[in-house]
């Protein structure tokens, strides 16, 4: 409804001076009316977001001290830290904790109490960069790098990869090169064939011949192992090896030699084929092979090339598969 005066006002929002026609308007156009109202909507909000806080704030100290059993941000309250600290201690195994569902996971009072028992067990990351800075640095002299071991022991880069982690032995980035200690190497592949040794031998043997012998890939499926696994293997009981075109071949006879002396181990030991153990569970060799590798079951293979599993490692497979 229209009116016959005009009145000069001042708008809430941007504090221009405007024309209004009533002496109640507030803003000097829709886009100003618009953007206040949403300004104090989201004002509402921040306030009752304090609020929140404030009453959490506020919760009686004595009242989470004789609780039982506490939540995440009541334990974050009285350790006075954040909720993704107290998740942390949790997961790193420091503080000890139930999950009893989703946003539902309970710490005693006493398991809280007990990481103040013994406070050496918390390490500050200042004491852990202390540690750190404590160990020396490696010198050049003293290492080998990454490149030099592969050619003096004429291993692959995956075997190499493989030792380090099953032994721990400490490498250090310098520049471009990698340097791994001379001593923990030496050891490693102590009584190990090296690419020197290797070639004088191989000036005085005769060179294998390839329908004498497996490639890499065959002797993996005759030992049942990854190639590098096989090369592992090759490396520790000295078997000699030659590339030949773009194959690497190893002797047969001394691949059946091994296989042999793998089952051996078990030649005292109940075992049982894929078709017996397909036969007893009632399914096809193609299912139980499929369940095998669920399980990460190993199966061997005989010489003759059958595949068989230890019946100790597969009897509680019968209770869950058979006539399932």
């Amino acid at each position: 409804m229209s009116s016959n005066f005009i009145v000069n006002r001042v708008c809430e929002y941007c504090g221009r001076e405007f024309e209004a026609r009533t002496t109640v308007t507030r803003f000097c156009s829709r886009s100003c009316n618009k953007r206040a109202n949403t300004a104090a909507r989201r004002g509402q909000k921040i306030q009752a977001v304090k609020r929140e806080v404030s009453n959490a704030k506020g919760k009686s100290m004595d009242d989470l001290k004789n609780k039982p059993f506490l939540n995440v941000s009541e334990v974050a309250v009285l350790l006075g830290c954040c909720r993704q600290a107290v998740n942390d201690m949790i997961n790193s195994g420091r503080l000890s904790a139930t999950n009893l569902g989703i946003r539902k996971t309970r710490v005693r009072r006493e398991d809280l109490d007990a990481l103040f028992a013994d406070p050496e067990v918390i390490i500050s990351p200042w004491q852990l960069q202390q540690e750190r800075d404590i160990v020396k640095p490696m010198k050049r002299s003293e290492c080998y790098t990454v490149t030099e071991i592969l050619l003096k022991y004429n291993v692959s880069p995956q075997v190499l990869t493989r030792m380090l982690q099953e032994h721990d032995i400490r490498k250090e980035q310098d520049g471009q090169n990698v340097l791994i200690p001379k001593g923990a190497i030496d050891t490693l592949f102590d009584g190990f064939q090296t690419k020197e040794s290797e070639q004088k031998e191989n000036e005085v043997l005769l060179p294998l011949d390839p329908k004498e012998c497996y490639t890499i890939a065959e002797a993996g499926r005759v030992l049942d192992l990854a190639p590098s696994g096989v090369y592992y293997g090759i490396l520790n009981r000295g078997i000699r090896k030659e590339r030949i075109g773009q194959s690497v071949y190893v002797p047969k006879k001394e691949v059946d030699q091994w296989a042999s002396e793998q089952l051996s181990k078990h030649s005292n030991v109940d075992t049982l084929s894929i078709q017996e153990l397909a036969t007893l569970l009632g399914r096809s060799q193609t299912n139980v092979r499929e369940i095998l590798k669920k399980h990460n079951i190993k199966k061997y293979i005989a010489k003759g090339g059958k595949t068989f599993v230890l019946k100790q490692e597969v009897d509680f497979l019968i209770s869950i598969y058979k006539n399932y």
